[in-house]
Parts: structure tokens; sequence; C-alpha cells
């Protein structure tokens, strides 16, 4: 569903509003980070939140996943997109 928003604050808030999405984007803003650094650099998150606020980002197309598999090792990053970079001075700012 496509939403019609009065201004490009109210789109941001709706993009990146509450407690962690802010706190994740910029702990991924010099690179990206695998699931658990993202935990890590965000004491206090639980893991379904983590979860849960990664795909809402990535269904906004801020976020991608990508697979890693090295050796043994298998398991998924996040990086930003080309949109999520565009947020970079807002997260500064804030």
């Amino acid at each position: 569903e496509k939403r019609k928003f009065n201004c490009p604050a109210e789109m941001t808030v709706r993009l990146i509003g509450g407690k962690w999405k802010a706190i994740l984007l910029y702990n991924m803003r010099k690179g990206p980070k695998r699931f658990g650094e993202l935990k890590r650099l965000s004491p206090g998150i639980t893991s379904a939140t983590l979860t849960k606020e990664l795909k809402e980002l990535e269904k906004s197309g801020i976020v991608q996943r990508f697979a890693i598999s090295r050796d043994r090792l298998a398991g998924g990053g996040y990086s930003l997109t080309g949109r999520g970079e565009s947020l970079k001075p807002i997260l500064y700012a804030m």
C-alpha cells in the first residue's frame, strides 16, 4: 500500500521512528554489521525486537540483508542501501 505523507519529516519519522531503528541505522553508518554485532552495539534490545526492526527496515528499502559464508560459519549481515545512506545526515543531526 502506497501512503502519502504531508511532508518529508512525517515520512522520515514513520520509517525510522521508535526506540531502536535510528540506533540500528547509526550503528550501520560506517559499514555492514552482522546480527550479533548489532545486538552487542544496542544494549537492551532483545533478539526478537532486533529481528522485527531489521525486517521493517529491509521492507522499507533502508537496509539490505546479505549472506555471509566463511568456512563452516554461515550467516548474514545487514548494510544500508542507497536510501539508507541518504539518511546519514539526519542520523548525525540527531
